[in-house]
């Protein structure tokens, strides 16, 4: 009886635990939805493939997305620099980033890559820079990319890619 209630009880821990807001075509869980509106928490959007849909996630799963905002906006910035200037594909990182945190600013950096996102008090809105120096023997690479994210879009400001 003990053994099935502590199963019965992990399987629900489990469950309650790793629900996230994933896009229902692709699966990514790269998604935003319009913080401080009222469709907050209803109309998300997928920021890998722009794909909509409509749904109220629990207080807990909604939550733990807002936790994850910083690394979602930094990978998405990564995305969407990838496919705006394909350039950069050979040089793109790949595994764990470091990040330090100073109030609304976050810095997470891999590999001669340094994404630096600035969010406004709600983190709705950020500023993004993403700089890139080449490491090691070989051409030197420069790049540097500065956008605005704004609820689910970006507005790319500036591109520099220099050999």
């Amino acid at each position: 009886m003990i053994l099935t209630l502590s199963i019965v009880l992990a399987v629900f821990a489990h469950m309650y635990m790793s629900e996230v807001p994933k896009c229902p075509k692709c699966g990514s869980t790269l998604v935003w939805t319009p913080l401080g509106t009222k469709s907050e928490n209803f109309l998300w959007k997928c920021l890998m493939d722009g794909t909509t849909w409509r749904k109220t996630y629990p207080d807990h799963v909604f939550s733990n997305w807002k936790r994850r905002i910083p690394q979602i906006v930094r990978d998405a910035s990564m995305n969407y620099l990838l496919k705006l200037h394909p350039d950069v594909k050979p040089f793109f990182p790949s595994g764990d980033w470091e990040q330090e945190k100073d109030g609304n600013q976050y810095v997470f950096g891999q590999n001669g890559w340094t994404v630096k996102i600035t969010f406004t008090a709600d983190f709705s809105k950020a500023d993004v820079r993403v700089d890139y120096v080449h490491q090691g023997l070989g051409i030197m690479h420069r790049v540097v990319w500065i956008a605005e994210f704004n609820n689910g879009d970006f507005r790319e400001i500036s591109y520099t890619h220099a050999v």
